[in-house]
């Protein structure tokens, strides 16, 4: 019984998990894709050293292109004379950055 237990909760499946749930949210609702970024926020925090999972990062070209097109959200801030929407803009793409940060690393 405890052999099994260690299978079943090991960070690879709660990682799945988190995934799992914001393909649920996706469809359904707001809430379970938040929620499935913390599982995944806490799966990465609980994995091997920040250095290693930065050093991952910077290694998956595609991680680093998809978080690039959030920092040209942020340089477009520039040209805006709509800060209002900007912000809200910014804050709702915030995942865009994360997302591949924590899936890559």
């Amino acid at each position: 019984m405890l052999l099994k237990n260690k299978f079943l909760f090991n960070s690879r499946n709660f990682f799945l998990l988190g995934l799992i749930t914001i393909v649920i949210g996706l469809s359904f609702s707001k809430p379970l894709i938040s929620i499935g970024q913390i599982i995944i926020l806490v799966t990465w925090l609980m994995g091997s050293t920040i250095k290693d999972r930065w050093n991952s990062f910077y290694q998956n070209k595609t991680a680093v292109f998809i978080s690039s097109i959030y920092l040209l959200t942020l340089f477009g801030l520039l040209y805006t004379t709509n800060f209002d929407y900007a912000i809200g803009d910014v804050r709702r793409k915030a995942a865009l950055f994360g997302l591949p940060f924590l899936i890559a690393g």
